[in-house]
Parts: C-alpha cells; sequence; structure tokens
C-alpha cells in the first residue's frame, strides 16, 4: 500500500526567467516485506533557467532525498535457487544527499549550439541505492546540431 502526495510548481516570470519545483511524499506498507526499500519518505527537485541574453542561457538545479532503507543478507547461499532466510538477514540505511547542478548553453547559430554542465557542485559521494555511489564533481559539455 502505498499513500503519497506529489506536487509541482512551474513559474515563468519572464521570458527570460522559469523555475520549477517538485516534491514528493511517499509512505509505502509493503504486503511481504519488512521494510519498502529505496523508497525514501522525501523527494525535492527544483530547476532554474535564466537567458542572460539571447543566445547564452543558464541553469541551475537542485535535489534532496531523504534516507531509505536496503536489505542485505549476512552470508552467501550455498543454493543460488533459495528461498531467502529473513534471519539471514539485515537492514541498512542509505543517507540521503543533497544535490547540485550548473549549466550554461551558447546557441552559436541557428543549427549549432555549444554546452557545459556540472553536476555534484558539492562534491558529495553519496548513493541513490547501496553500494552505487556516484560520481563525485563531474563536468561535461558538448555540441549539440540541430536540423
Amino acid at each position: 500500500k502505498q499513500i503519497g502526495i506529489e506536487g509541482e510548481l512551474s513559474v515563468q516570470v519572464s521570458d527570460a526567467l522559469k523555475w520549477t519545483g517538485k516534491v514528493n511524499f511517499d509512505d509505502y506498507s509493503p504486503a511481504s516485506e519488512t521494510q519498502s526499500w529505496f523508497k525514501p519518505l522525501l523527494r525535492i527537485s527544483s530547476d532554474l533557467w535564466f537567458n542572460v541574453t539571447k543566445e547564452l542561457s543558464l541553469t541551475g538545479s537542485v535535489i534532496i532525498q531523504d534516507d531509505s532503507k536496503a536489505k542485505i543478507y549476512n552470508s552467501a547461499p550455498a543454493n543460488p535457487y533459495f528461498i531467502p532466510d529473513p534471519t539471514q538477514e539485515s537492514i541498512v540505511t542509505v543517507k540521503g544527499f543533497v544535490d547540485l547542478g550548473a549549466g550554461a548553453n551558447y546557441k552559436i547559430n541557428k543549427k549549432f549550439s555549444a554546452f557545459a554542465k556540472v553536476n555534484n557542485l558539492l562534491n558529495s559521494n553519496y548513493s541513490r541505492y547501496l553500494y552505487y555511489e556516484t560520481i563525485g564533481l563531474n563536468i561535461f559539455g558538448g555540441i549539440s546540431y540541430s536540423f
């Protein structure tokens, strides 16, 4: 059973400025498990777009996620086709996180534009899922072509 509230608000102040925010609040009650695995209670995201000039636009983003739970097994099974034994399970907490990002897009002409984006500005080590850590601060960019 899941009870949740989701809300999203988008405000375009002018042709040059737009903001979007989203909130998810979910309360899970699983039928057969002790927890709802990797399901945070609260997730918040927000994006900001600002057109500095006709050619140059800047973006900013933030993602906030609450703690979630993960199940691990204390010992390897003797048989890969086993029925899980709840006495061999442990519950661990996957810590919540805050991720900030920024970017820029430059329109060279009607066909070409260049972009750059920076993620994880706080250079945090976090995992959305157990044992799947994110890359620290990362930067990428490129050129796009429209036809």
